[in-house]
């Protein structure tokens, strides 16, 4: 049964940090790309676990277009993103076991923040880091700011031959 844009968002109101995403997921084939990655933006912030769905977002992020993809971000988003220069320098706060996250920040000061959080803690006291890598712009997803952090999304794909 496929649902409306407004459908799901009054779902997603029902949803913790841990359950929004898999709504969301759930949800794929329900609207238009468009209204989904709208939906995944205005929620991204608000998911604790994007990590357990990396393979599900990796995958819609390589079938869809740069201009669905952008409705990730709001228009204030969208305007600090087309500021941005073409070769991007992006830095994550991270262990040995998840350096190819989705999320990224473009200051390293909060990716420093970030090793210090306990709920990023790294498993089995394995030692936080810094990386930093340079990304063209055109690989980025979506900037959110809506938490200070100046988040990029990437996808795993930007680090092995990049997407469309």
């Amino acid at each position: 049964m496929s649902q409306t844009k407004q459908d799901i968002e009054k779902k997603l109101l029902m949803c913790n940090s841990y359950a929004k995403l898999e709504e969301l997921i759930n949800c794929i084939d329900d609207i238009p790309p468009d209204e989904w990655f709208s939906l995944l933006g205005s929620e991204w912030s608000c998911c604790d676990n994007i990590h357990s769905y990396t393979d599900e977002l990796n995958e819609q992020f390589d079938l869809h277009s740069h201009d669905a993809r952008r409705r990730m971000m709001n228009d204030i988003e969208m305007e600090l993103f087309e500021a941005l220069p073409e070769i991007v320098t992006i830095y994550r706060g991270c262990s040995a076991v998840n350096m190819l996250g989705l999320s990224w920040t473009l200051s390293k000061a909060v990716a420093e923040e970030i090793t210090t959080l306990n709920r990023y803690a790294p498993p089995q006291n394995l030692p936080s880091m810094v990386i930093t890598t340079a990304i063209s712009k055109d690989l980025i997803i979506a900037l959110k700011t809506c938490r200070d952090e100046d988040e990029v999304i990437i996808p795993s794909s930007a680090f092995f031959g990049g997407i469309a």
